[in-house]
């Protein structure tokens, strides 16, 4: 369900419906009673709102969070470094097509990373454990 409200809100914002936003709220608690009470677009604003990224959105420095040891520099160039520690771990060529960012290295070949959004400074993909949140450095 919370998907389904993202896609939703998502879709409003971006096509400037922000005026239907009351009347969303009473059609998804048709839909969803139980959830009526925890639904509250009043604390929506373009800030913290989910945005699809473009490639544009990758270039830079990036902490992989929960693993702060590692750091990812992505280049305007379509290419890439990583570190452990501060210390040279792979490079390599990055493309980005539809939400997916594949990074292209000798050391790990080909790594996928599907689904990204990004919230402010922060970068999300969908990986088969949740989700993997890169931070802006």
């Amino acid at each position: 369900m919370p998907y389904i409200l993202l896609s939703l809100i998502f879709l409003l914002v971006a096509t400037g419906c922000s005026h239907t936003l009351p009347q969303t709220k009473q059609n998804i608690n048709a839909v969803y009673p139980e959830q009526s009470e925890s639904i509250d677009l009043s604390q929506l604003s373009q800030e913290n709102i989910v945005k699809p990224i473009s490639s544009d959105d990758l270039i830079g420095d990036w902490n992989v969070e929960g693993n702060t040891d590692i750091q990812i520099s992505i280049r305007a160039d379509g290419t890439f470094s990583s570190f452990l520690n501060q210390r040279p771990m792979t490079e390599g060529t990055w493309t980005f097509v539809v939400g997916t960012l594949i990074l292209n290295s000798d050391a790990f070949g080909k790594e996928i990373y599907v689904g990204a959004t990004r919230n402010g400074e922060k970068i999300m993909f969908q990986t088969d454990g949740g989700e993997e949140v890169w931070t802006r450095i």
